[in-house]
């Protein structure tokens, strides 16, 4: 196309010959310039100017070609292809200064209604204003809307932005080609300070148990002086005793009179044998005799002396000796007592085995408890609210006991019996006591020993405990859930018949647990007591604690029986071979 006046004019001036057009952005450069007076660019080499007009008019026709690119962008902004050739030549195809232009052309375009306005003032309506030449203007197409400018700002401004965004990308790509830290070293780096801190934390780890186990040392150290001296008062046997009695409480007491007794014994029975003169210190047993203070002098009493981790007893005393010290110590050992066995043989004999068992094995657990609980409260009261203390109740004799080891009978308004400073020394003997008391009069008694036993003797021993797994099991279930009544009733028949026991045995099993049998609808269940929503659990648990125990004492004799049978038999062996040799 023909090129604009604005154009035309913005070429260099000149007498019109030996100008020459940029090969960057097609400006047409005057014949002296060896430049591009507009992008710098350096004039081509071999360039040959034109002269006259005709070489003026191929400049303004190079000038006024713009790039299929520029008028792309601006007909993406939403102007027309001639709009955007007018808005090029007109600011000598520069893109930017186009679109501004075209922008500005359009915002300056009246409404209809500034055309009324105008109209009605007497003015005549404005023209448009344009910096391109008046050919340029008269081939000039309508203006866009004002809606459509602004959707073309809008496009700019976005574009603009994208623009922004790109320039921070470039920018961000030019940054990371600069030369990076080496990763490999970054890594060989990391692995180092990984090392160095595990390393670190190791060291501390050993240096910490280094000084424990030398705290450890220094504490054992300082006890065991402590100890030789606190020995070093104590002169002779009976001194020591009194030491342990009154430091280390009635139990501690009787095991160390009780296992000296056993090493003497031993000694006395094989004099000969240095085995039994010889102790090791490394010995359970006999550490639980050394470590408390008067042990040591005990034993050196007795004739031992230490030697490497070993106590060694040269040469045996003689048989008058040794039976001497047995004496002394058995003697010793039943220096304790309380009132225990004294009140606890007072209980009427009239009165079911079972009420009275139950009522010794419960105040036996009231002492156990004082002596674990010590400083807890909570392990020295009885609340007499509880079935279990109304079983003790039933006898006189039993709350004398509590009386004697210093319980106080609870106020007008209060439920507890509660012993405010316990002599653990003296309660500790009272469990010793009474678990003497349970195993002479009481166990061997048991009904469900006897019967467990009896089972054992006429059935096979799986059977035996299938039968006390599941009378435990369904006792559980009971205590687990004491309002569902549907636990309270079991089954005879299925029952005998998944153990593998007799009807007779399992009903007899089920009674002494304190189910009752109904012969009619075969079944077996658990009574609710008078007064009382659901059975009573307490009595339940101790029927269950009751069945365990008869089964470890069963087991146990069922045992010691097969080995006298064994025995029996190997014997009868050996006179036979002697009579046939």
């Amino acid at each position: 196309p023909k090129p604009s006046g604005a154009s035309a004019a913005a070429q260099p001036s000149g007498n019109g010959s030996g100008s020459w057009p940029c090969e960057v952005c097609s400006f047409v450069n005057s014949k002296s310039r060896t430049v591009c007076e507009m992008c710098q660019s350096p004039k081509p080499a071999g360039t040959a100017g034109t002269s006259g007009t005709s070489g003026t008019s191929g400049g303004a026709r190079a000038a006024a070609q713009p790039s299929e690119s520029d008028l792309k962008f601006l007909m993406d902004m939403g102007f027309t292809r001639g709009k955007a050739r007018e808005a090029m030549a007109a600011k000598k195809n520069h893109r930017d200064d186009a679109l501004e232009w075209l922008l500005n052309a359009a915002s300056s375009v009246p409404t209809p209604a500034a055309k009324t306005t105008q109209a009605s003032q007497g003015k005549p309506p404005a023209k448009a204003t344009s910096t391109s030449s008046q050919p340029a203007a008269k081939k000039a197409k309508k203006a866009p809307s004002k809606s459509e400018a602004r959707a073309a700002k809008n496009r700019a401004q976005q574009l603009m932005q994208l623009a922004a965004e790109e320039e921070k990308r470039a920018e961000a790509r030019r940054k990371s080609t600069t030369p990076a830290v080496d990763v490999t070293a970054r890594l060989v780096e990391e692995e180092e300070k990984r090392k160095t801190k595990e390393r670190n934390a190791l060291l501390s780890s050993i240096k910490k148990e280094r000084e424990e186990e030398r705290e450890m040392l220094q504490m054992k150290e300082e006890l065991r002086s402590k100890k030789l001296e606190a020995e070093q008062k104590l002169k002779d046997i009976p001194s020591a005793l009194q030491h342990i009695q009154s430091e280390y409480g009635p139990t501690r007491y009787s095991h160390v009179c009780a296992t000296i007794v056993k090493i003497l014994a031993k000694i006395r029975k094989f004099p000969e044998d240095s085995k039994y003169r010889k102790l090791s210190l490394t010995n359970e047993k006999i550490q639980k005799v050394v470590r408390v203070v008067g042990g040591l002098t005990i034993m050196n009493q007795l004739g031992f002396q230490e030697a490497e981790g070993v106590l060694v007893m040269p040469k045996a005393p003689s048989p008058s000796q040794l039976e001497k010290f047995i004496a002394h110590f058995v003697t010793a050992s039943s220096k304790i007592h309380t009132c225990l066995p004294q009140l606890l043989n007072a209980l009427k004999p009239e009165t079911p085995l079972e009420l009275r068992f139950y009522a010794v094995l419960l105040l036996r657990n009231v002492l156990a408890n004082v002596v674990a609980g010590q400083d807890d409260r909570n392990f020295r009261v009885v609340d007499t609210q509880t079935q279990n203390f109304k079983r003790m109740a039933k006898f006189p004799e039993v709350l004398k006991v509590l009386t004697e080891f210093g319980f106080s009978p609870p106020s007008q308004h209060g439920i507890y019996y509660e012993v405010k400073s316990p002599d653990l020394s003296k309660f500790e003997a009272g469990v010793r006591e009474v678990d003497q008391i349970l195993a002479r009069d009481y166990y061997p008694s048991s009904k469900l020993l006897l019967h467990t036993l009896n089972l054992a003797e006429n059935n096979k021993g799986k059977f035996v405990q299938a039968a006390i797994t599941m009378a435990q099991e369904c006792i559980q279930r009971v205590l687990h859930n004491p309002v569902d009544d549907k636990y309270y009733t079991i089954k005879i028949a299925p029952f005998a018949k998944k153990v593998g026991l007799s009807l007779e045995g399992s009903v007899e099993l089920l009674r002494l647990l304190g189910f009752k049998a109904n012969e009619e609808s075969s079944t077996a269940s658990l009574s609710v007591p008078k007064g009382c929503e659901t059975v009573d659990t307490e009595l339940l648990k101790l029927r269950s604690d009751e069945l365990n125990r008869a089964w470890v004492a069963t087991k146990q004799e069922m045992k010691r029986r097969r080995q006298e049978a064994s025995a029996r038999s190997a014997t009868s062996k050996i006179s036979e071979l002697k009579i046939d040799s």
